[in-house]
């Protein structure tokens, strides 16, 4: 993509039809927010108990749950995702935290609120920055969730 289309995109709140393959486009702002905080609360918890990735699944045990916006934290840095078939044999995308999203879990780190992605694509960064208990927001208590 030509950086000068990327710079309209950039300005285009509904997205533009790209000049190469005619399809609409658009760049996506994605929130660092409070799912994906406690995904990497719930993921950290359990490296630390035992260091090896975890399933979506065995995140949520007893919710049948096979998707979350935690999965979106790959594009921080702060998760790993590998896609290693999970203890029960069936392929799903199995997660473990970096050291940076050890660093984040443990609010000792500040990273961009935002990721803007086309095609899930990263292609820039919000310049504000949040730490775990902003993204939580005040639905939530850091503490709390830490002493679970």
């Amino acid at each position: 993509m030509d950086q000068e289309f990327l710079q309209k995109l950039r300005t285009s709140s509904r997205g533009l039809k790209c000049p190469h393959c005619d399809s609409y486009v658009k760049i996506y702002k994605r929130r660092l927010h409070s799912e994906m905080a406690r995904f990497l609360i719930r993921l950290c918890k359990k490296w630390e108990r035992y260091q090896r990735h975890y399933s979506m699944r065995e995140m949520y045990p007893g919710q049948n749950k096979a998707a979350s916006d935690g999965s979106y934290l790959v594009h921080w840095g702060l998760v790993e995702r590998t896609s290693h078939q999970n203890p029960s044999e069936t392929p799903a995308g199995m997660y473990a935290p970096t050291t940076k999203g050890l660093e984040f879990y443990r609010n000792q780190l500040l990273v961009p609120s935002h990721v803007h992605l086309l095609d899930n694509e990263i292609v820039g960064w919000s310049d504000k920055q949040t730490n775990i208990k902003i993204a939580l927001g005040n639905k939530f208590n850091y503490e709390e969730l830490m002493n679970e």
